[in-house]
């Protein structure tokens, strides 16, 4: 079992590094975590990344890139993901964010799935953060938003050449926190694998 890494912008308050460190010790394992814009870590077959930061530097994108590549998973979780991340993990993640919704109620679709078990149907009060899915987007959406007719993406995953790819978008803060928190739980032992 390998190291699970929370890639951050370390002057960020961070409710997503709170829970992370939770997990982590309850299943044994350390949670180490690197500076966005630092130097690459080394990271190491086995590991499971957690991309949380709104930016990042070269050297750290390339690592990202070299892990997922050769078979690595990785986690993207909503600032991760916002408009000044990095073009090369924009591509990773399959989409972009186009803009943040403020909080409020969000129906949510639920695809029946081992990632959201325990996720549940109900409305959740979040900020939904809308994105603009690729193109190219093979991505297995497994909770979406529903604002008017349209469904935007909340958690999705896909495979990325050898690796996998897996996205959160949400920060971690609302009524929906302790849902997401079953999904990460489950990602995270999805990544294990």
């Amino acid at each position: 079992m390998g190291k699970i890494w929370y890639i951050e912008d370390p002057a960020a308050a961070s409710a997503a590094k709170t829970l992370l460190s939770a997990i982590a010790k309850e299943k044994g394992q350390e949670l180490c975590c690197a500076d966005a814009c630092g130097a690459a870590p080394a990271f190491e077959k086995g590991d499971s990344l957690v991309f949380g930061a709104a930016g990042a530097s070269k050297e750290v994108v390339n690592a990202i890139l070299l892990f997922v590549l050769d078979g690595g998973k990785i986690l993207f979780l909503g600032d991760g993901m916002k408009l000044k991340a990095p073009h090369e993990l924009v591509l990773m993640t399959a989409a972009r964010i186009l803009r943040e919704m403020p909080y409020g109620e969000l129906t949510v679709c639920v695809k029946e799935d081992a990632l959201t078990e325990g996720f549940g149907t109900e409305d959740i009060w979040d900020k939904a953060m809308i994105f603009e899915r690729s193109v190219f987007d093979n991505a297995d959406v497994l909770i979406a938003a529903v604002i008017g007719r349209n469904t935007y993406p909340l958690v999705w995953h896909h495979s990325w050449y050898l690796g996998e790819v897996f996205c959160m978008g949400t920060e971690f803060y609302g009524s929906g926190c302790a849902r997401y928190e079953k999904v990460l739980r489950n990602i995270l032992c999805a990544m294990e694998v």
